[in-house]
């Protein structure tokens, strides 16, 4: 079988007709940081870059994700003091249509946040169907084709007794601290969501529908900026995002708290990384932390956890995500430098403070490294002996609408034979096919 695959991979390379790969959700097909592309590493590495193809200058302010699917490019923006969902031609960089969400939580410049203003979440794409959340808390259900909203719900509600909460561990308002931020997971029928606070962290939603069909009580930590993500351990399908006091895990039938080896004290900053599965193995990592990997059991009806490691110093990652390939980890550690860490046993294996840190993509065999200060593109090779440049380009421009502590911290992707780099208003795409 993979001889076929393989046969069918260079036949369609020699031809020039390899499929462009979409990017559905946030950190693309398995919620990884991981694109589906293959075949573009030579347009990745070419002098001066990929072609640029377009540029998109309406995005609006946030650093959400664009998602990708067929020929439709999907980013969240806002847009004098509204929060859309906008549809951009892939081929073109035209604007098919905006769905408002939501008022902007910075609306009335009662929340003078001078990092980033505006929704930071990944679209969530399946058929005709799209799911986005607000950084006010509504989460949306809009049609892609039109782009009619389906169904939508203020997860907040009273702020005085709200439904949902953002942990404010790291600063930021009551309820909302800096805006939610985490992005709603498909899963068959359901919609999962981590609103957060004393009703429970996680809930699932009828995606059709947006009806609640349960919500997980028994973790009733505030949400952090951290997404779920999907795993089956033990046999038991599960979801696992990160809290202020280590991940967590619950049911995906009941949401029913599986394991949850919680911390002592509290991770005194903002949470942000989606945790990674490696087999019964969870990497978490986040800033004044840094990366842990926590063994998961199931020994006959309950499940046990034991910590395999932790880098206090090794890797504590603040925006911009980790990715995992072959076996080792690569990632910005806070404000310093770039690592790669053996995952099985958390030795370090180099480190590197060129490039800046920043978001990380992990596409064909190397890695995409946006600087987060920089305005330009580093490309590397995923390779655990060094740190080893293969290209760096400058962007064309820079966003004129970044607040003023603002920086790059929207990571890359590659879809539909492009790579998306987005600062604010200004989404690049750069042709790698």
């Amino acid at each position: 079988m993979r001889r076929t695959v393989m046969a069918a991979i260079l036949t369609a390379m020699l031809l020039g007709t390899l499929p462009a790969a979409d990017w559905p959700q946030w950190r693309g097909p398995k919620r990884d940081g991981h694109s589906g592309e293959v075949g573009v590493k030579d347009k990745l590495t070419a002098k001066g870059g990929p072609k640029l193809a377009w540029t998109f200058k309406d995005a609006g302010r946030g650093n959400a994700t664009p998602s990708v699917v067929g020929d439709r490019v999907y980013v969240l923006g806002e847009r004098k003091g509204k929060e859309y969902v906008i549809a951009i031609d892939a081929k073109a960089g035209k604007e098919l249509w905006a769905a408002e969400m939501s008022p902007t939580w910075d609306e009335k410049g009662t929340t003078p946040f001078s990092f980033t203003v505006g929704p930071n979440c990944g679209p969530a794409v399946e058929g005709d169907r799209l799911y986005a959340v607000s950084s006010r808390g509504t989460l949306v259900c809009v049609d892609t084709a039109k782009g009619d909203v389906v169904w939508k719900k203020d997860l907040v509600g009273d702020p005085k007794d709200p439904k949902a909460v953002v942990t404010t561990s790291g600063g930021g308002e009551e309820v909302y601290g800096y805006g939610f931020s985490w992005s709603p997971l498909i899963d068959g029928d359901k919609l999962i969501i981590t609103p957060g606070g004393k009703l429970g962290l996680f809930a699932a939603l009828d995606k059709k529908t947006g009806k609640e069909i349960w919500r997980g009580t028994d973790v009733t930590e505030d949400a952090t900026y951290a997404s779920p993500v999907v795993a089956e351990i033990g046999g038991v399908r599960q979801y696992i995002t990160g809290t202020q006091f280590g991940p967590v895990a619950v049911d995906a039938k009941t949401g029913k708290m599986l394991w949850f080896p919680k911390l002592e004290d509290e991770i005194g900053d903002m949470v942000c990384p989606t945790p990674i599965v490696m087999g019964d193995t969870v990497l978490f990592s986040s800033t004044k932390y840094g990366t842990s990997a926590t063994k998961v059991e199931k020994v006959g009806d309950n499940f046990k956890t034991k910590a395999a490691y932790k880098l206090v110093k090794g890797l504590a990652n603040s925006h911009g995500e980790i990715v995992l390939v072959d076996g080792h980890i690569y990632g910005a550690h806070e404000e310093r430098d770039w690592k790669c860490v053996e995952a099985a046993t958390g030795k370090v294996k180099w480190s590197t403070q060129d490039p800046t840190v920043g978001p990380i993509l992990a596409v064909d065999g190397v890695l995409v490294m946006q600087p987060e200060r920089g305005e330009e593109v580093v490309v590397a090779a995923a390779d655990p002996a060094a740190f080893k440049e293969l290209n760096r380009w400058k962007l064309p421009e820079a966003s004129k609408q970044r607040k003023p502590s603002g920086r790059l911290w929207c990571p890359p992707i590659a879809a539909a034979g492009k790579l998306f780099v987005r600062d604010q208003e200004l989404l690049f795409a750069y042709e790698i096919k």
